[in-house]
């Protein structure tokens, strides 16, 4: 048997004025130069004060994996490592990312490359400039690093002469799914968040 239209139209209508059928409320939060652009996030279908834990846990992690990766910090770990002339010991996020650049390297026959930073600080310096660098010492650059065998998996890493490490195609998407661990921590009842961090 089924039931008049008009009698479910009613019905749909009374659940959604009660609430049973309303969308979880979205706290917004936005902010600029994290990470060098925008971030955005929201969360849902728990407290204001449960929301901004996870937005304070958020940024707080963000920020702690910035120290980490960015090659834009002279203080940062991995700027440290680039101008280390002695073997340094690493975090383990260090280590985890750069295994993840190698191993895609490898799976992409070097048309991926976390092994780059030299290169792209001599295209820097020509958009500096009014001259573009050379393609024959560029090519000689990239067949040298290719060549190299750094080990990426151990507590302390070697430096090796002319690499470079630069992150950025990896560090990104993983500081961004541990903020989103850390912020799903700080409040376990939200029914969904959502982070974005625009960019390349």
């Amino acid at each position: 048997m089924f039931m008049p239209y008009r009698w479910l139209l009613a019905c749909g209508l009374a659940f959604a004025s009660s609430g049973a059928w309303a969308a979880p409320a979205l706290q917004h939060f936005q902010h600029e130069q994290v990470l060098g652009t925008s971030l955005r996030m929201q969360v849902a279908g728990t407290t204001p004060a449960a929301a901004e834990a996870a937005h304070a846990a958020a940024l707080a992690e963000i920020a702690r994996l910035d120290a980490v990766f960015s090659t834009w910090r002279d203080d940062s770990e991995l700027s440290r490592l680039n101008h280390a002339q002695a073997a340094m010991a690493v975090s383990p996020e260090l280590r985890h990312v750069l295994a993840q650049c190698e191993h895609w390297r490898q799976a992409s026959d070097g048309a991926f490359s976390c092994r780059l930073g030299g290169p792209l600080q001599t295209w820097r310096a020509a958009a500096a400039g009014t001259q573009l660098p050379d393609r024959v010492q560029l090519r000689q650059q990239a067949r040298a690093l290719a060549q190299l065998e750094p080990q990426v998996d151990a507590a302390t890493l070697l430096p090796l002469p002319g690499l470079q490490w630069q992150v950025d195609g990896i560090a990104k998407g993983y500081i961004l799914d541990r903020a989103l661990q850390q912020a799903r921590h700080a409040a376990p009842d939200a029914q969904g968040i959502a982070l974005d961090i625009g960019g390349d």
